[in-house]
């Protein structure tokens, strides 16, 4: 991960990203509220860094860590307590965190699977599969492959 400041735009976009919000100035804007209109976001999106009160509020409203959001160092997500969670779920949040994206996208798809498969083996409905980082879904009886 980058450490420049100048990536402050790429962080903003992912940081957006993850909040479910479009990366356009309006759509940041209006999620964030509070007297920002879009100019402000716009000089943001072409690599203005927010002052500091400003940037721990966004990153909090965001829910990425304000490390990740001002500098690029460290994870985009905050740690949960280590306390909370067992050594295998750390692990795969580690490995998870270090995956590149189409793994990322691979494992959460898997994660849903994994926790819908006995229901919708019940109702018999398709069951998604994760095949080379590509989604198909293949029904229990036929294992016929649908797309």
């Amino acid at each position: 991960m980058s450490n420049k400041v100048d990536d402050f735009p790429d962080r903003l976009m992912k940081a957006a990203a993850h909040a479910g919000i479009s990366y356009s100035q309006a759509a940041i804007a209006g999620f964030l509220g509070e007297g920002l209109n879009r100019q402000t976001v716009d000089t943001w999106m072409n690599g203005s860094v927010p002052k500091a009160d400003t940037l721990f509020w966004t990153a909090d409203k965001f829910g990425v860590d304000p490390r990740w959001f001002a500098t690029g160092a460290g994870e985009m997500l905050p740690r949960p307590v280590s306390s909370e969670l067992k050594p295998d779920e750390e692990d795969l949040l580690s490995r998870y965190q270090h995956a590149d994206d189409r793994w990322k996208a691979a494992l959460v798809m898997l994660s849903r699977v994994a926790t819908e498969q006995p229901l919708a083996a019940a109702r018999r409905e398709p069951l998604r599969r994760v095949r080379n980082g590509e989604v198909a879904e293949v029904y229990r009886k036929t294992k016929k492959r649908v797309t």
